[in-house]
């Protein structure tokens, strides 16, 4: 599990850079300083306002979910990608992304679903309780 304690430290250390170049945008701070290998002009350009208005509407997901279910908030734009996408799986059994929106998605809702299942990921009996889970569904199924 990663230190908590981190959040804090990088936020201070955030403030103090940001404050000496205040005219650059968050995304484009961040870009600058991890200067990844591929460009990334949609945090690079994306403007606080639109930064600070994503973030207030982020779900809290220590309160999104109980010991048994998982509550995943999706746009109605978010939703309808992967409804669409899975539809198609489920009517030609064979994963084929069509569209980079289908890969924003699942990269999205396996983020949220990482954040949910943490503790399960680390157990070292995962495999099991993978199976386990699957015997679920499956049975919930045929009742």
């Amino acid at each position: 599990m990663r230190d908590p304690a981190r959040i804090d430290r990088m936020i201070e250390r955030l403030r103090e850079v940001w404050h000496a170049s205040p005219d650059m945008r968050l995304g484009q701070l961040l870009v600058n300083v991890i200067r990844p290998s591929q460009p990334c002009p949609q945090i690079f350009h994306a403007e606080d306002t639109e930064t600070e208005a994503k973030l207030a509407r982020y779900p809290a997901l220590g309160d999104r979910h109980t010991e048994n279910e998982v509550t995943l908030g999706l746009s109605k734009a978010e939703a309808l990608v992967l409804f669409v996408f899975l539809m198609r799986f489920r009517d030609e059994e064979k994963l084929k992304l069509e569209h980079s929106a289908e890969t924003q998605i699942l990269w999205d809702v396996c983020a949220l679903l990482q954040n949910h299942l943490g503790t399960e990921l680390r157990d070292p009996a995962w495999l099991a309780l993978v199976e386990e889970a699957r015997n679920w569904v499956n049975d919930m199924s045929h009742e």
